[in-house]
């Protein structure tokens, strides 16, 4: 073992770490950046190195410098950002506190780019890196269907500050990056067309029962992938057959496996083959995905819907932007320092959710607008066109769409950008995404 360790670089030792990082925070997403480093979350931490690394390439280093980002808005634009916020947030000393930093994470995030510009840079990617990223959406899988080892829940309830099973939306960002990642850095595409479809059927039954903005950013990506090789599944010919007839099969096995899980484990009968019909049918209408853009109606001036999740939030939405444009900071927005006033307002109860700990309106381009107004919101939009132009360039190709389009899809109907986990793999991974270029 020692002889190993001796004959592996530091560069190699660093990125081992760095991945085994990032599997555990793949795996165990909110559980995992919950619990405490020398009285801080991990999470808390991450903002945090997001922040430094932020503030380091505005104040003393240029990014073009170090990496490939010559000629590039990306850097320049994520810098008018930060400005804005600096100006809006920091105009009055007296009024700093924590809270300005954990509000303002979608700010920080965003530099996770350049880390993991940094870490492709040194990382060969080599077979155990590969295994891992084969390996992860179906230990995912298996986790949360049933299987979550019962030493680990122990562990997270002892440890962390909290224990929670993954989110739908973050299964999929799993599937998008493993599926990515193995395209770019294996030779052999059509395995990764068979991964991409596989692992993004097997999972389609398990996030249909736990997001409808989940399972929209899955067909996303399923339709994204196969359209930019389209010309390889030509290719396969007669093959293709095969290939659908496998993901029918993975899709039935998974609704059976999904419908088991939830099944009365008192009774004495499981879920079988001659029930199929039946369990993909519920499970299609558990959240009646399908059926939320018919829900959509106009009265007096605003959107609503006759799907109560849905009404909520839209109702959100439209109060943020009502909100601002009386109270004549459509330009500037609330700013950093306290909760969006609409999710207290007393008039609209519930906004807090059942704990009162719910602060998010569960769209990512709301809260930029809310947060920072029109100036911040355009800018955000402006950085992830350049952020998709210059992945277009890298060797990911079309496939940029297949990676952001779905994740700003999610982002837009839910809280991933909220978070700390979701931005963090998600902005770590263009970084590392941009690095490989011809």
């Amino acid at each position: 073992m020692q002889t190993i360790i001796k004959s592996l670089s530091v560069k190699k030792i660093f990125t081992y770490l760095v991945f085994a990082f990032i599997f555990c925070t793949s795996l165990f997403t909110r559980s995992f950046i919950g619990l405490s480093i020398l009285g801080f979350r991990i999470g808390e931490l991450l903002v945090g190195v997001g922040l430094t690394t932020a503030l380091y390439f505005l104040f003393f280093e240029k990014p073009e410098a170090i990496f490939r980002l010559k000629e590039s808005k990306i850097t320049i634009l994520y810098k008018a950002i930060i400005i804005l916020f600096l100006i809006r947030s920091f105009s009055d000393f007296r009024n700093i506190d924590l809270y300005l930093f954990k509000s303002s994470s979608t700010i920080w995030t965003i530099s996770f780019i350049f880390i993991g510009l940094f870490v492709s840079s040194i990382s060969n990617n080599d077979v155990l890196i590969k295994l891992g990223f084969f390996l992860l959406p179906f230990t995912v899988y298996i986790f949360q269907t049933g299987n979550f080892p019962n030493f680990i829940i122990n562990f997270f309830i002892e440890y962390s500050d909290k224990f929670q099973f993954m989110k739908a939306a973050d299964m999929v960002l799993i599937i998008i990056i493993s599926t990515l990642f193995l395209f770019l850095y294996t030779e052999n595409k059509v395995f990764a067309i068979y991964f991409a479809n596989l692992t993004s059927f097997l999972f389609l039954p398990l996030i249909a029962l736990n997001s409808r903005g989940a399972v929209l950013g899955l067909f996303l990506f399923v339709i994204f992938y196969n359209f930019f090789e389209k010309k390889l599944l030509k290719d396969m010919s007669w093959k293709v057959i095969l290939f659908v007839l496998l993901n029918v099969v993975v899709f039935s096995y998974s609704s059976l496996r999904v419908s088991n899980i939830g099944a009365d484990q008192s009774s004495p009968e499981s879920v079988g083959i001659s029930d199929l019909p039946k369990v993909v049918s519920n499970i299609a209408d558990e959240k009646s995905t399908q059926d939320v853009f018919l829900s959509l109606y106009f009265s007096e001036g605003r959107i609503f819907s006759t799907d109560p999740t849905t009404n909520w939030r839209l109702d959100i939405w439209q109060d943020v932007i009502s909100d601002l444009n009386n109270k004549n900071l459509m330009i500037y927005g609330y700013g950093y320092e306290s909760i969006i006033p609409v999710m207290t307002d007393p008039s609209a109860p519930g906004r807090l959710g059942r704990d009162g700990l719910n602060e998010h309106v569960h769209n990512f381009f709301m809260t930029t607008f809310a947060r920072g107004g029109i100036l911040n919101f355009i800018l955000f939009v402006y950085i992830y066109y350049q952020v998709l132009q210059k992945l277009k360039s890298s060797n990911l190709k079309q496939h940029a769409y297949t990676f952001l389009v779905p994740c700003l899809v999610m982002s837009s109907l839910d809280i991933t950008m909220d978070g700390v986990q979701f931005p963090m793999l998600y902005y770590f991974f263009i970084g590392y995404f941009l690095q490989k270029q011809d």
